[in-house]
């Protein structure tokens, strides 16, 4: 295990120029961690570059940059022009996550607890270029952040629901990522401690037994006026 270093996943297509690359990154409500990277390229000038047909060219590169000790999974399709390259990994703990971590976007990976709240962060390092042959080749990098839990803060340029999106473009400055939540508040369900013992309620399960309490009320109220009319 001391081997392993970080995945971020699709370092494979880091000898291609111009590709858009979209890393997920989904923190699931016991902790472990799941990713998983897509990164979209023009198939032709994939070819260029490598010298290889678009699959053989996705598995050479996938093999130069995978990780020994952690398991992951690769895909590819064509899309019209493009070729989509898929790479999947997952990690026991954030933990776990953070001490494999290794980027060449970012700087490093950080977490701070106090408590049950958890801070999560990532200092970019460089910047993506569009001209400089120094520069990273990436055209832009979307980052997508999924949580269970209860966000406190972040800088995200959007959210919808659980997931929090960065993005990261040419020529643009330094970008710090950055969100904030609290482990003992789930989104959809409550934990609920008596003693020793923690339940899991189910706000979807709560509605539902409020609605059939309410439609149950209303049956019942409507059967005895009902009665009672036809009593006098």
């Amino acid at each position: 295990m001391k081997r392993i270093k970080k995945i971020l996943l699709l370092f494979l297509i880091i000898m291609l120029s111009g590709c858009s690359v979209e890393y997920n990154l989904t923190i699931n409500e016991d902790s472990s961690v799941n990713e998983k990277v897509i990164a979209k390229e023009v198939t032709n000038r994939m070819k260029a570059n490598t010298g290889l047909s678009s699959s053989q060219s996705v598995n050479y590169l996938y093999k130069m940059f995978d990780r020994p000790g952690l398991k992951t999974n690769l895909s590819s399709k064509k899309e019209g022009k493009l070729t989509v390259a898929t790479v999947t990994g997952s990690h026991k703990s954030l933990n776990k996550y953070i001490k494999n971590f290794k980027s060449d976007v970012f700087e490093e990976a950080n977490v701070e607890r106090d408590g049950d709240i958890v801070t999560l962060s990532f200092d970019q390092s460089k910047v993506l270029s569009s001209s400089s042959s120094r520069g990273l080749i990436y055209n832009d990098i979307t980052v997508m952040i999924t949580v269970p839990f209860k966000v406190l803060d972040h800088n995200a340029d959007r959210y919808s629901r659980d997931t929090y999106c960065w993005d990261i473009k040419s020529d643009e400055d330094l970008r710090k990522i950055k969100i904030q939540y609290d482990e003992s508040n789930l989104i959809n369900k409550k934990i609920v401690k008596v003693g020793k013992f923690k339940f899991d309620i189910k706000y979807s399960f709560v509605a539902i037994a409020v609605i059939a309490l309410i439609v149950i009320s209303i049956i019942v109220i409507v059967y005895y006026n009902n009665k009672k009319n036809n009593r006098i």
